[in-house]
């Protein structure tokens, strides 16, 4: 239960209300009843299912590979003691091949049985529907997956302080994907980030006071690997967002939303059939609009008109309107955020790639 006067302070039907402060202390309300939501949720095997097919992108898997993939992710489940709503044996195949099939009845996944193995995949055009499922649960695996990507960072050859490295990239993408997930407090979180440490090593401080090779040490204990299972369809329409709006850095007159939304559309369609996008996910109206309020709340987007303050950015977009907004060149904070972008996404190419490593070579390959 969330006791109302313990948040907001007994009532004080006399005093004049302050509509500002009034307005913080039900936002933070809300993000308390959202962040319990999300801790009460359990996890399902369909949701599973679907991040581990997800997080192959448009490579198919067998039976035996959608279970090796769901043992690494319930160890991970076990050990965090996370709340499932039924037990899901990965050593059955049956258990297994039930919840596929109940994916592929649904039209989510295809199946292609022509071949010596049955195979599943996300079907073309489901990757959003799957997607669904996948983020009713991915709030689990989000700290693992920031604190991947922020040792990825502090074990650069150039960095000073490993350890202060570290914590600066964990508070830069909590700020980076603050309009996709419900994070707690700064202090909560910075807890929340111990914690995953020390779940995957007791003697994680040592390691993040060390050098490169023993921070890499200690990236190298985490099991499984969720960076590019959960982030990269996030980050890369950010990344599509970005370009379009570098594309619009001269334009002297605003762009409404809509007009930037249907560009976004259109290039992510382009780089997707190109492989610069490699997650059909990422071309999503949603996502790109996620990444329009980004932009605001940065500054490279302004909102234009009589009277505009320039110098506040504009952190929320208005239900639904058409805005209008003046872009800032991509040599000033749009370059910045940008940038910010592609370091994270090629931190998450490389969690892949530790991934890949991990991954058993079939008698096919």
């Amino acid at each position: 239960p969330i006791m109302l006067r313990e948040m907001m302070g007994e009532p004080e039907p006399d005093s004049e209300p302050n509509a500002d402060e009034r307005g913080i202390e039900l936002q933070k309300v809300a993000f308390e009843i959202a962040l319990r939501i999300n801790r009460a949720t359990p996890i399902t095997p369909t949701s599973l299912v679907t991040l581990a097919l997800l997080g192959a992108l448009d490579r198919a898997l067998t039976v035996d590979e959608t279970m090796a993939a769901l043992e690494r992710l319930l160890a991970y489940v076990h050990k965090r003691q996370l709340p499932l709503t039924e037990k899901l044996d990965c050593s059955r195949p049956d258990d297994v091949v039930r919840t596929l099939n109940e994916l592929v009845e649904n039209g989510v996944v295809r199946r292609y049985a022509g071949g010596p193995d049955a195979v599943y995949a996300i079907d073309s055009d489901q990757h959003l529907a799957a997607a669904y499922y996948r983020n009713s649960v991915i709030h689990f695996f989000i700290t693992s997956a920031i604190c991947e990507l922020a040792l990825v960072a502090a074990a650069g050859d150039d960095v000073a302080d490993r350890a202060a490295r570290f914590h600066e990239e964990t508070l830069a993408l909590r700020d980076l994907l603050k309009f996709e997930f419900f994070f707690a407090d700064k202090d909560e979180y910075r807890k929340e980030v111990r914690r995953e440490l020390a779940l995957h090593d007791s003697r994680w401080e040592e390691a993040l006071a060390g050098d490169a090779d023993s921070v890499r040490r200690l990236l190298l204990k985490f099991e499984p690997y969720q960076a590019h299972l959960v982030l990269r369809p996030f980050l890369e329409a950010y990344s599509v967002v970005a370009e379009v709006l570098a594309a619009h850095a001269d334009d002297a007159d605003p762009v409404d939303d809509k007009a930037l939304l249907a560009q976004c559309l259109g290039l992510g369609e382009q780089y997707l059939l190109q492989k610069k996008v490699r997650s059909a996910e990422s071309v999503s109206n949603v996502l790109f609009a996620s990444g329009l309020k980004l932009a605001r709340n940065r500054g490279v987007l302004l909102e234009s008109g009589p009277g505009t303050d320039h110098s506040v950015s504009q952190a929320t977009v208005r239900g639904g309107e058409t805005q209008n907004a003046q872009i800032q060149p991509e040599t000033g904070l749009g370059g910045v955020l940008a940038a910010e972008i592609r370091e994270a996404i090629s931190r998450i190419d490389t969690i892949e790639a530790l991934a890949s490593s991990r991954r058993p070579i079939s008698s096919e390959e």
